[in-house]
Parts: C-alpha cells; sequence; structure tokens
C-alpha cells in the first residue's frame, strides 16, 4: 500500500522481522540464560533510569507482570486486606479472564465512570470500610479504553496523597505510559516518582514484537524474579524478543511529542472537514473521542455499519493505493449507529502530510455512499 494512514508502524512479514533484528542487533550482544545476561542486565538498567526507579526486570507479558506486582504487594500489608482498586475498564477486569480472583484469591473494586478519567472524588467516595480492605491502587496511564485520557495532574497528584496516608501501594498499568508523556510535559521519572511499582510495555507504542518490564526498587524487583519463576515466566532465553524491543525502545522513546502533536493536528483537521460534510450529508461524518487526543492514541466513531465501511475501505485501497482502515472494534460510548475504530499515530503514519488524511476519509465516505446507493 502506497499510503497506510492507518499503521502506526509500516507491517512487516515475519521473516523480514527476524531478519530484521539479527541484522540490526550489535555485534557483542550476548545471549541471556534464564534472565541473566549483560545485554539484558543492561536494558534492564536503561529502563529504571528512565523511569526513575532502582531496578527492573524483563517479563514475557504485562499480564505477568500486574499480577505479580499485586502479589507482592499484598503481602506487605495486613492479611486482611484482600482488595485491589482499579478504574472500570481496567486491562485486569476485560481482558484476563478474572486472573486476579483465580492466582491471586484477590477482590477487585472498581472506581469511575468507564468514560471519563479518574479523579480524586471517586476515591474519597469510597466507603470506608471498602478502602480498609484495598492493598493495592492500579492505575492505568493512559486509559485505554476511553480514548487515552489521563487524570489531570492535580488529581493524579491527590489520588497518590490518599494512597499514601493510607498505607496503600500505587502501581501504575503504564503500558501506554510513553504515549501520555507528553500531555503532561514532564520527565517520565516524575509521572513515575509517587508510584510503588511501574509497568511498560514495549510492543505497543514502541512497536517491538513483544515484551514488558516491571520497575520498582531493588527489594520489589528481588521478590519478582521469585515469583516470575512461578508464574513460569522465567523462560530459558528471552533473545530476540529483547534485542527487538531494545532497537525499537532507543530509536523511538523520542517521537512521542512528535507523534502527539501530529495526532492533534490531523484530528483538528478531520474534525473541521467533518463539521463542513453537516450540510451535505446532514451528520458528521466521524467524531473523536476525547475531542483533543491526550495522547497519541484516539477514539474514532464512525456513521455507519462496520461491514459497510470495511468494504468501502477495501474500494479505497483499490482504487486510490490509500488505506484508510483495516479493522474496527467495539469502543466505550459509541452510538448506536456508528462503527468504533482506535487510531494510533506512529512514526510511519506521522510522516504523511495532513491533507491526505482528509483525502483519505473523503474517500472512504464517498466509498460508503456508493455502497449504499447499491
Amino acid at each position: 500500500m502506497s499510503v497506510d494512514l492507518f499503521s502506526p508502524f509500516r507491517p512487516q512479514s515475519a521473516k523480514s522481522l527476524l531478519q530484521h533484528v539479527a541484522e540490526s542487533a550489535p555485534s557483542d550482544i550476548d545471549r541471556d540464560v534464564y534472565g541473566v545476561g549483560t545485554s539484558l542486565q543492561q536494558f534492564e538498567k536503561q529502563i529504571a533510569n528512565t523511569l526513575g526507579k532502582e531496578q527492573a526486570v524483563f517479563m514475557v507479558s504485562g499480564v505477568m507482570s500486574q499480577l505479580i506486582a499485586l502479589k507482592i504487594h499484598s503481602s506487605s500489608v495486613a492479611d486482611e486486606k484482600t482488595s485491589f482498586l482499579c478504574h472500570a475498564t481496567s486491562h485486569l477486569m476485560i481482558y484476563e479472564q478474572d486472573s486476579y480472583k483465580h492466582l491471586l484469591n484477590m477482590t477487585a473494586i472498581t472506581v469511575g465512570e468507564k468514560h471519563r478519567a479518574l479523579t480524586i472524588e471517586d476515591f474519597t467516595a469510597l466507603p470506608n470500610e471498602a478502602v480498609a480492605k484495598v492493598h493495592t491502587i492500579i492505575l492505568e496511564l493512559p486509559q485505554r479504553e476511553n480514548g487515552g485520557l489521563v487524570p489531570s495532574w492535580k488529581d493524579f497528584v491527590a489520588i497518590s496523597e490518599f494512597a499514601k496516608q493510607r498505607g496503600i501501594k500505587l502501581h501504575m498499568d503504564g503500558a501506554r505510559l510513553w504515549e501520555c508523556q507528553p500531555f503532561y510535559d514532564l520527565d517520565y521519572s516524575a509521572i513515575c516518582a509517587v508510584f510503588d511499582s511501574v509497568y511498560v510495555s514495549f510492543y505497543k507504542g514502541i512497536g517491538a514484537m513483544s515484551g514488558a518490564m516491571l520497575a520498582a526498587d531493588a527489594n520489589f524487583i528481588s521478590s519478582s524474579k521469585v515469583w516470575q519463576r512461578r508464574f513460569g515466566g522465567n523462560l530459558y532465553t528471552v533473545l530476540p524478543v529483547t534485542a527487538h524491543a531494545q532497537e525499537c525502545f532507543n530509536a523511538r522513546i523520542h517521537t512521542f511529542r512528535a507523534r502527539y502533536e501530529k495526532l492533534r493536528e490531523v484530528v483538528a483537521a478531520l474534525t473541521e472537514w467533518s463539521e463542513a460534510q453537516q450540510d451535505t450529508l446532514g451528520y458528521r461524518p466521524l467524531t473523536f473521542n476525547p475531542p483533543v487526543p491526550q495522547c497519541s492514541m484516539v477514539h474514532v466513531h464512525i456513521k455507519g455499519a462496520s461491514d459497510v465501511i470495511l468494504a468501502a475501505s477495501k474500494v479505497v485501497a483499490e482504487r486510490h493505493d490509500m488505506l484508510v482502515l483495516n479493522r474496527l472494534r467495539s469502543l466505550v460510548g459509541l452510538p448506536a449507529d456508528c462503527s468504533g475504530l482506535e487510531w494510533n499515530m506512529g512514526t510511519d503514519n506521522m510522516s504523511i502530510p495532513t491533507p491526505a488524511f482528509v483525502e483519505g476519509w473523503t474517500a472512504l465516505f464517498a466509498a460508503i455512499q456508493e455502497l449504499q446507493v447499491n
């Protein structure tokens, strides 16, 4: 596809990806064995320093990272504290088959409303008897399921104080932390300073094939390695995943401000275009949630049925050699007459001139209208 408006990183075949990893790896890279290796430890130290934490450990998945964090934090408090707090759209609540319940025998208490970011009032409104049973608060930055919203810095600080005053540990689900740093305009270490532990991912905004890290103080990381073994996550080697993760991290960690600003620019242009279609079509073809992105991802509400939209996208690809989108998904707050798209701005699609995005979406809705007539 000559013009790919949708993909944050240009897709690669499995073979070309493996060839790239082999060719780009440093000549002195070594292979870790059960998590021990010079190159891996250097990468772990690099991430720990970036996040302002004492140490970090590479993990094969974010699910495992966060379950281990919950287990360690719960072990440091009284036995009666068997609950954790998280937003209603937390990954643990939607995608993990109640792993915290079945593996850790814990109870989740959800706070806030699905369509908005957390505020301090969501926590202060909780009954004291419920809070008394809580050992950990999980904050997701940004909140993926409602379009990448983040708490205001004022609420962010207040929530951390709420936890501190009550002896509750604070853990960050930072799967997309890299994407929202420009919104706060602070160093990663400053954002992470109030957290007892931080999980970050390498295959989302960083674009690596897989992998995660868990960062905290030395004692926590020492315990996390024990639990990593118990959970079956201490693999014989994590090469080549770590090599690709480090390469992508080094290449892309400094691109997020430009990606954030580009997405805001494109969303503004498409919002203006959509509003201008009101007179012609009688409706706005698309709206964004949030209207002004708070990170380098945003949710798009597209007027129309998903099968028609996907068919129209194929028409645009054939006629214009342009990919506008290739998949849709359910979204929080999606109107009944709309289909949902999660859109990420990456290092590849941010290089496309903004007028090309308007051209692509104009062609998409022309194809939609044509399909509806036929």
